[in-house]
């Protein structure tokens, strides 16, 4: 049976789990290779000795902020349905 979807996992040597902007990059791209081969991405995880980050999570899949040309966009989304907020 062939591979219909795909999990992302890798590790933060930095104990920040944290999603870098290289990280939202690939994700993006690796998101959209998948998607002209008929694969789905149905999570990234960032796993570090300070604890986990999913994208899916913190709404870095979702259809629209996935596709921003700001990478951060999704992860403000994410970080404020958290109940996050940026500082003033």
């Amino acid at each position: 049976m062939p591979a219909s979807a795909l999990i992302m996992v890798h590790n933060h040597l930095s104990g920040d789990p944290t999603p870098s902007r290289a990280d939202i990059e690939m994700t993006r791209h690796v998101r959209e290779a998948g998607e002209k081969l008929g694969l789905t991405l149905h999570d990234h995880i960032i796993i570090s000795d300070g604890g986990h980050r999913s994208f899916k999570e913190v709404g870095l899949l979702l259809g629209g902020a996935a596709r921003s040309t700001n990478p951060w966009q999704g992860l403000m989304l994410g970080m404020s349905s958290m109940g996050w907020r940026r500082r003033s």
